[in-house]
């Protein structure tokens, strides 16, 4: 795997002359394009993010809403994959065995059904709600000081302009390899031909090798998690936006 800045010379060398043109603003429309090439692999392909994170909250970390029949908690992340929600009891017997109780995921348009209340004891029929609106997000019922909220999550990783990194941000480990830089070099192409030499025909011939890439690593990244890993996250969930 290469360094963000070694993704970037990659992706240069490749383009050939485009890698280093120069002109009003064309180096950083260039580097735009790179960062935005790098973002769209990642969305298109769940393996290239961040591997899976847990975050966890007890009570203490939470708010009691204003009318006392949920919390609220704090989950402004963009980008970021929801994998799963659920609570976790903590072991109260001598057999120091947890239970664990997945949420129900509702959406942001019905977060007053979570407001009013009407909710119950906690239990395997009704292990609670949950849902994620602009930044935040409102549990029911209130956790109790033996439980636990744990949100499986994965996130994209927010690369900036080569220009505008410090030494560390460059040399950053990416999750990019020849295959990335490949792919990445006929979207920066894509966007040169269509948005500044105006030649169409090649812009759409740009774009579609890089779909093909595009496609090529995600089902060669999907065999290898399938073999090295069988019981692997599904890449399902949801994507929080800017909220």
């Amino acid at each position: 795997m290469k360094t963000w800045a070694e993704f970037n010379e990659a992706v240069n060398e490749l383009l050939i002359v485009d890698g280093v043109r120069r002109g009003v603003g064309v180096e950083k429309f260039r580097e735009r394009m790179i960062l935005a090439g790098a973002r769209d692999l990642q969305r298109f392909v769940p393996s290239l993010r961040l591997v899976p994170i847990e975050l966890v909250y007890s009570s203490s970390d939470l708010t009691e809403h204003s009318e006392g029949k949920c919390e609220v908690g704090s989950l402004d992340l963009n980008g970021t994959r929801i994998l799963q929600v659920k609570v976790r009891r903590l072991p109260q017997k001598m057999d120091g065995v947890s239970t664990y109780y997945p949420i129900h995921v509702y959406p942001a348009s019905r977060r007053t059904s979570i407001l009013d209340g009407g909710h119950v004891a906690r239990s395997q029929d009704y292990p609670g709600k949950i849902t994620f609106d602009r930044g935040q997000f409102y549990s029911a019922p209130i956790l109790k000081e033996e439980e636990v909220l744990q949100i499986l999550v994965q996130q994209e990783i927010n690369y900036k302009p080569l220009s505008s990194c410090t030494i560390e941000e460059k040399n950053q480990k990416t999750q990019f390899g020849d295959d990335e830089a490949l792919a990445v070099h006929y979207y920066v192409k894509y966007h040169f031909m269509k948005d500044i030499s105006d030649d169409q025909n090649q812009a759409q011939s740009n774009l579609k090798n890089y779909q093909r890439e595009r496609r090529s690593i995600y089902a060669n990244r999907d065999n290898l998690i399938a073999v090295s890993n069988p019981t692997s996250l599904t890449t399902g969930g949801f994507v929080l936006g800017d909220g």
